[in-house]
């Protein structure tokens, strides 16, 4: 799994001019080759699955909706994901 904020990183830290909304930032996690969720980490939801996480895990973002990080996760223990960080972990796959 990929976390987003180095997606975009230039926007999130201010270093650039333009404004991208919400939206943009989600085209831009879904446009990487591997498998991504953003995540929020105070709420512990699931934000988005990109198409690549959505293909693994069989699950669609409606389908999460409401759902903490631990129905997808399994394991995942929050307090050890840094931002941007790629990492091996557990993931529960609809049917399996």
């Amino acid at each position: 799994m990929k976390t987003a904020a180095n997606i975009g990183s230039s926007f999130l830290l201010g270093k650039t001019n333009s404004a991208m909304g919400f939206d943009q930032v989600l085209t831009i996690i879904n446009l990487d080759d591997d498998p991504c969720t953003l995540i929020d980490l105070i709420s512990d939801r699931i934000l988005f699955l990109n198409t690549q996480m959505v293909s693994q895990s069989s699950f669609f973002n409606s389908d999460l909706k409401d759902k903490s990080t631990a129905f997808l996760f399994p394991g995942l223990d929050l307090k050890t994901v840094s931002s941007g960080e790629t990492r091996d972990i557990e993931l529960n796959r609809r049917g399996l």
